[in-house]
């Protein structure tokens, strides 16, 4: 009887000992029964990151070495390599976080490629959800290139710089973004070399010709090899004697003839500066205002490639971007990675949602011309659509003669700003309404209370998109930046005032948008995500 009582109080002491956590997931370790939401939804949810690595031929590549940037979930900075079988994973990944996975192995090309770690099942918190970052590709570096360049006078184009960039260099297939079976660029290489006495540049390292060209037959995705070749001074007076030139080719053209001839033309017959390539596409005169093609996230650079070399002195090439005021400067570094492209590259991560203005002013030593390109472009991520929220300001900005510094009067401007770019597709009508009798009928609302709190549905005064495309202090260097038909900033046209003929600083306001909102004809964000908030604040007065 004396043991039967110890063993159950043994195992009593046990079972009421505290149950451990390990990995940190607020759940204890072991925990199946019960099993409702309440009690087992992990309060730290955590998942994993796992992809594998091969080469071109779909064999694994062993010791490879992985990094996971993450952005969001607390950031910080994971490394790993691979193993035999080209596999990597990385374990206890808050949930939810967002990264790059960056992939290298001395030999190959470079990949990069992005990861979201899956925090949820419906609205239930899980565990061990898994980022897929699917199978990288990696190319071998032993290609070479070698080309003879000459001047249209028939002698050796000595010291003439040359670049070569080479876009998507590698791949990546079956991740979560990219889904099964599909193939993605996931890599560029940028190398450099110097035309000799003889008029030879030679260039190895390059990624495999062959095996980028079978890749590309098997995808939509294409690898050019873009050759850079700068500008000639033969005789040392300061002034382009033989034009650069820029010229794009295959990976299939580089299979069938690695070895080009190319001939520098005389200074004088270029055509004018023009942009071949970018990812702001607003900076060409022609371009697309989409926001999807005028789109970068975190810290990505923009990148411009001209159709010809430019100056690299500061003094014949600007770059400069403001906010969405068209004023506020916003730091960033500037690289020319070849002789006829930049790369532009923010001091701080883009602000997301955010939208910016930008100006690329160069010089080219082809056309010997300084151009300015001027466009716009919307800091987003695809994967994560930020949505405008029922926040906004309502700023008034006093016209000359208005003096109450406290209320808004006949002929000063109200705008609204919302705490994100937004358009109007089509012929619906937000409307603003106020917390105020401004019917002077006795009250706030009611069947005649039209603008006003509570009053008939769907009525109130209107709005209009008022992009700010001027500085309001122009002396500060800014420049006329370029309608991208997005705006947080909208006028609100008070029609009817209180008997007072003011209404107060402090007032409560709020953007009513049309509840049927729901199709690509009406007020939408950068994303391409309805409006069905009503957006609410109060009046201010700027200084």
């Amino acid at each position: 009887m004396t043991r039967i009582l110890t063993a159950c109080i043994v195992l009593a002491l046990a079972a009421c000992a505290p149950k451990e956590d390990a990995n940190g997931d607020g759940i204890a370790d072991g925990i199946r029964d019960p099993n409702s939401v309440s009690q087992v939804a992990p309060s730290n949810p955590i998942g994993t990151v796992s992809g594998t690595v091969v080469n071109a031929n779909g064999l694994p590549i062993d010791g490879a070495e992985v990094k996971l940037v993450l952005g969001t979930g607390g950031g910080g900075t994971f490394t790993s390599n691979t193993n035999a079988q080209g596999a990597y994973s990385f374990a206890k990944i808050p949930a939810g976080s967002q990264g790059q996975v960056f992939v290298s192995k001395t030999g190959f090309s470079s990949a990069r490629s992005y990861v979201t770690v899956p925090s949820s099942a419906g609205n239930f918190p899980i565990n061990d959800g898994n980022a897929n970052a699917g199978t990288t590709v990696l190319v071998q570096l032993n290609s070479t290139l070698k080309f003879q360049v000459y001047n249209a006078a028939g002698r050796a184009a000595r010291g003439a710089k040359v670049g070569v960039e080479i876009s998507n260099a590698a791949y990546v297939t079956n991740s979560s973004n990219t889904g099964f079976g599909s193939l993605a660029g996931a890599g560029s290489l940028s190398t450099s070399g110097e035309v000799d006495e003889s008029g030879v540049v030679t260039i190895g390292s390059l990624p495999d010709f062959g095996e980028l060209a079978r890749i590309n037959q098997t995808s939509s995705y294409t690898s050019n090899f873009v050759v850079t070749i700068g500008a000639v001074d033969d005789d040392g007076d300061g002034f382009v004697d033989w034009n650069g030139s820029v010229t794009s080719y295959t990976a299939s053209q580089m299979v069938v003839n690695p070895n080009r001839t190319i001939v520098l033309a005389r200074s004088g017959t270029a055509n004018p500066i023009a942009i071949v390539a970018t990812n702001v596409d607003s900076l060409n005169p022609m371009g697309s205002s989409a926001p999807y093609r005028n789109a970068v996230k975190g810290s990505d650079p923009i990148t411009v490639v001209f159709n010809q070399p430019i100056a690299q002195n500061d003094t014949a090439r600007l770059v400069k971007i403001v906010g969405e005021d068209c004023q506020s400067n916003v730091p960033a570094s500037i690289t020319q990675r070849t002789p006829n492209s930049l790369a532009i590259t923010p001091a701080a991560p883009w602000t997301l949602g955010a939208r910016y203005n930008i100006i690329v002013r160069v010089t080219g030593l082809e056309s010997g011309t300084t151009d300015d390109f001027i466009g716009f472009f919307f800091a987003m991520d695809p994967a994560a659509p930020r949505a405008v929220t029922t926040s906004a300001r309502f700023e008034v900005r006093k016209t000359a003669g208005n003096t109450m510094n406290n209320a808004l009067q006949p002929t000063d401007l109200l705008y609204v700003v919302f705490d994100a770019p937004i358009t109007n597709q089509g012929a619906n009508v937000a409307v603003a309404q106020l917390n105020l009798d401004v019917t002077n009928d006795g009250m706030v609302g009611g069947m005649t209370g039209i603008g006003e709190f509570n009053g008939p549905e769907n009525t109130g005064f209107a709005i209009s998109p008022a992009e700010q495309l001027q500085a309001t202090k122009p002396n500060d260097g800014t420049f006329s930046c370029k309608a991208s038909g997005y705006s947080s900033r909208w006028r609100v046209s008070i029609t009817q005032f209180p008997t007072s003929q003011t209404i107060p600083a402090g007032t409560a306001m709020k953007v009513v948008f049309p509840k049927s909102n729901t199709s690509s004809s009406t007020y939408q964000s950068i994303s391409g995500s309805p409006v069905l908030v009503d957006p609410a604040g109060s009046i201010t007065i700027l200084p």
